[in-house]
């Protein structure tokens, strides 16, 4: 068993949903040199979608843990590992796009992973600091930053860019006709287009779709061969966005 799925063994009902990807906390130790600066606190977005089509998300991610104990390698089986309910470290999220921003939620689990068989030998042991944050977005590009601090460490971050696309439009019923369909779907909030993705081939990618980009519901297409069946999906955009693929449409020109 891999250490990120031992930790989502290991975490508690109330934060396992919240915090899947926790890793070790790392020990930086603050003031690396005597009379140097201060390493930095270290804070870390695990890795997810970055185009979503929702007015807020939800990041995670892992932290320093500088009021936990030290971590380490030693032989034997798990200990029991006592980790304290909080820590100096702090951690906070802005949306560098509008300005906002908010306090992370965040708490320190054990975690406990042997590499060899039967559970004995070199064993890793952590308290491990995990966030999680809600996070409004904007419709484009959301440029966001999770900063940590903590007593004896310079401000530490990271950041993550995430695109807030158009929901996906809906089909309405189609029309067929002699040599031609006639396609419509619904609006979707903050929708400045639509992109309209036909071929002859079922469940085509849409580098092999012919586009036809900024078209407007209801559109006819003509000039098609009658008797063949027509594929079809659309994409919403907001600006340079584009949003997901609809389902695909079946369409025979009569």
């Amino acid at each position: 068993m891999d250490k990120h799925a031992f930790l989502r063994f290991l975490l508690p009902a109330s934060l396992g949903a919240l915090a899947l990807l926790a890793a070790g906390c790392r020990d930086d130790g603050g003031d690396t040199s005597p009379g140097g600066p201060p390493a930095a606190a270290w804070v870390s977005i695990d890795d997810r979608d970055t185009k979503v089509d929702t007015a807020a998300i939800t990041l995670e991610g892992e932290a320093e843990c500088p009021d936990c104990l030290a971590s380490g390698w030693q032989y034997g089986s798990c200990p029991v590992i006592e980790c304290p309910s909080a820590s100096g470290m702090d951690v906070s999220w802005t949306n560098g796009t509008t300005g906002a921003s908010g306090s992370a939620t965040h708490g320190i689990v054990p975690a406990c992973h042997c590499p060899w068989p039967w559970g004995y030998g070199y064993c890793y042991s952590a308290c491990n600091h995990v966030w999680w944050a809600s996070v409004p977005l904007v419709p484009g590009d959301n440029d966001i930053v999770i900063g940590a601090t903590a007593p004896g460490f310079a401000p530490g971050s990271d950041s993550i860019l995430i695109q807030r696309v158009p929901p996906t439009p809906s089909w309405l019923a189609p029309l067929a006709g002699p040599g031609e369909v006639t396609l419509a779907w619904t609006a979707t909030e903050n929708a400045t287009s639509y992109n309209l993705y036909w071929s002859t081939t079922p469940y085509g990618w849409a580098s092999l779709c012919t586009k036809i980009a900024g078209v407007t519901s209801p559109y006819t297409q003509t000039g098609l061969a009658s008797g063949v069946p027509h594929y079809y999906f659309v994409t919403a955009l907001a600006g340079a966005a584009e949003g997901f693929d609809s389902e695909r449409l079946e369409v025979t020109p009569q």
